[in-house]
């Protein structure tokens, strides 16, 4: 299910569209493979951006239910509410009693009286879907290690939720403290190695790039910012903006620590500030000694985790 309304910013309708249509080729496969009686009763909830930005290939042998902005808006009083507070009170589950119960009839006319056993959430867990699905799994599908830049994409089912209702951050606490065997231990090291070798072997301009910075600072430290207006940043977070954000960082951070900043490719405050009218990257720069601002390092989707790569032990 992409149930949300379509976002202000275009590349998160792109990722949606990408998704789906991931998620629709496997279908097709799975059914080739093993038969259509495998999926008979599936249903994709997506909204109508989309629905039109899919194609005939992709839509083929599914027959998509389309949310469409105005009839999830009709189920709040506010008719001009953003995208962002609707986003929050289904993250949140903060809904009122007449709210959810015109969702519930929303689901109910669109899905024609059709009740899942299973329900996957792309990108984020609604907490509106346990009143509404009170019987069904849930499953949360998100990006996962490469979601963006180096390596193919990637994802990961959760069944708990997304950013704070992860299961990494549930049960962080058992994970630390779970034991494993040295040839565990040993297969993991192997792995994270191989991974490190294989991202160095396709960015080793990185280090050429960080090599009069290491000479300059005793440390240094990555800060991959990511956008703001957006919920998985607004509600997991004590700041609204990314300016406040890095500001704060920089304020707490000691001189002697270099902090490598990243922007995402589409929320560059510091070149391109607001709204097209001048970036703060100067004011930042003339302030904090410490910011290291490098513009090669704008690809990758954005943030350039594997500049982590090029730090560790450095």
């Amino acid at each position: 299910m992409k149930v949300l309304i379509d976002s202000d910013y275009f590349f998160i309708r792109d990722m949606y569209y990408r998704s789906c249509g991931h998620t629709l080729n496997t279908i097709n496969i799975l059914k080739r493979f093993f038969g259509e009686d495998l999926l008979k009763d599936f249903r994709c909830v997506i909204s109508e951006t989309v629905y039109y930005q899919l194609n005939e290939e992709e839509l083929s042998g599914i027959n998509p239910v389309v949310i469409f902005d105005r009839e999830l808006r009709d189920i709040f009083e506010d008719k001009f509410i953003s995208h962002n507070e609707i986003v929050e009170k289904f993250y949140y589950g903060n809904l009122t009693p007449n709210n959810l119960q015109d969702l519930k009839a929303l689901y109910s006319r669109k899905l024609e009286g059709f009740v899942p056993d299973l329900v996957m959430q792309f990108e984020y867990h609604n907490k509106c879907y346990d009143d509404i699905f009170p019987k069904a799994f849930k499953l949360t599908f998100q990006g996962g290690l490469f979601k963006r830049g180096i390596g193919p994409e990637t994802y990961i089912i959760d069944p708990s939720g997304s950013f704070k209702d992860s299961s990494l951050n549930i049960f962080r606490d058992e994970i630390n403290n779970f034991v494993i065997s040295e040839q565990q231990n040993t297969l993991i090291d192997n792995f994270k190695r191989r991974l490190s070798n294989l991202i160095k072997e396709n960015t080793s301009f990185i280090s050429t790039l960080l090599a009069p910075y290491k000479e300059k600072f005793d440390y240094l430290v990555l800060l991959p910012l990511q956008m703001s207006n957006h919920y998985g940043f607004d509600t997991e977070t004590g700041f609204k903006t990314q300016y406040d954000y890095l500001e704060y960082v920089l304020d707490n951070v000691p001189k002697n620590v270099g902090v490598i900043v990243t922007e995402h490719d589409h929320g560059r405050f510091l070149e391109e500030g607001t709204f097209g009218k001048g970036g703060f990257l100067e004011w930042f720069e003339n302030k904090y000694e410490n910011l290291v601002y490098i513009k090669e390092l704008r690809g990758g989707g954005g943030v350039f985790l594997s500049v982590n790569i090029f730090l560790a032990g450095g």
